[in-house]
């Protein structure tokens, strides 16, 4: 409790020093005009690239369809509930969560809840799917799998503490992160605890899978190489400050930044560990790869493209607020902040 404390105190004595700054300075100017820009009703939190043409957005209230090119919406669906998890659409169904203890399948076309699912508290975690179920985990600390179309319980597994963080589906597992400081790897068709590791934080952050290896970088300052099938530590490496957010893949590295605003890139091969540049802010999400670009975001707000390996930076776009969600499918990128702000720009 003391370190995440710190932590959020570090955070926010940032915040406020690049408000002053900014009031001081004023507005930083981008290098490259936008595509296309979009207003949300409230906070976007998740983007999902549907096919070549759409891209599917989930603010706090509200889903929306658009195509990629020109920023058409071409629908829009209140939500039943508010919510802060991100949502997941498959053919016309949208599985997401809400704050009034209940997760949802929701059929688009119909504009009507297919089935809604009880918890025990709020459902602020991204979901995941498979040809049959959808694997969630909520605040209640609960690991829900869930049939797709019947909404049906296939099975539950309870951690320790609240889950924040989106689960990956690796072969046969299930892998999620959880605040009482473990990463479970579940078997999803059974749900049953296959292995556990113990890291010292809670886990929030979701992993990056390289060649059945787990990489995953935590609050408790290190960056963590764990086997896919047993969990067995591979590799660690402890770092200046805690990192807040998961990381990215380029070619044999794992990149990933802290709060210490350090951008380690990992050698998977090697667990080499070399620091190239430093992030100007703290990042507010996770990182995106596509090719040779890397894709920041920040707390003050700026979307930052970074040239791949010598970290030459161009200020993308400056949101009024944090950068809460990065996309891209190597065409464009979208970024959205925490004002309900969305911007598309090309990707070179």
């Amino acid at each position: 409790m003391a370190k995440s404390f710190l932590i959020n105190f570090v955070l926010t004595g940032s915040i406020c020093f690049l408000i002053f700054w900014q009031s001081c300075h004023g507005p930083v100017k981008t290098d490259q005009q936008p595509l296309w820009t979009f207003q949300a009703h409230l906070p976007v939190v998740s983007l999902q690239d549907l096919d070549e043409i759409r891209i599917g957005i989930r603010s706090a209230s509200h889903f929306y369809v658009q195509d990629k090119a020109d920023g058409h919406l071409v629908t829009d669906i209140p939500l039943p509930a508010y919510g802060l998890g991100g949502a997941v659409l498959d053919d016309y169904f949208l599985y997401f969560g809400g704050s009034d203890f209940y997760f949802r399948c929701y059929d688009i076309r119909e504009n009507k809840t297919v089935w809604e699912y009880p918890t025990g508290m709020e459902n602020e975690a991204t979901p995941v799917l498979d040809s049959t179920a959808v694997y969630w985990g909520s605040m209640d600390s609960v690991v829900y799998a869930v049939h797709k179309i019947t909404g049906e319980t296939l099975w539950q597994f309870r951690t320790g503490c609240h889950i924040h963080g989106q689960p990956v589906i690796a072969d046969s597992l299930l892998i999620i992160g959880s605040w009482d400081t473990y990463l479970y790897a579940l078997n999803r068709k059974t749900g049953h605890l296959v292995w556990k590791f113990a890291a010292q934080a809670g886990i929030d952050q979701t992993p990056v899978i390289i060649d059945q290896t787990i990489w995953l970088p935590d609050y408790d300052y290190r960056i963590y190489a764990l086997d896919l099938q047993t969990g067995q530590l591979k590799y660690q490496f402890t770092a200046e400050n805690a990192f807040e957010f998961g990381g990215a893949q380029w070619k044999n590295q794992f990149i990933c930044t802290g709060i210490d605003r350090n951008f380690y890139f990992v050698d998977t091969d090697q667990h080499r560990v070399t620091i190239r540049g430093k992030s100007p802010v703290a990042v507010s999400c996770s990182p995106v790869v596509h090719e040779d670009w890397l894709f920041t975001g920040q707390y003050d707000g700026s979307l930052y493209r970074w040239k791949l390996p010598d970290m030459e930076k161009e200020l993308l776009y400056q949101f009024d607020d944090r950068v809460l969600t990065i996309l891209s499918d190597g065409k464009y990128v979208w970024a959205a902040s925490w004002d309900g702000g969305l911007v598309c720009l090309t990707v070179k």
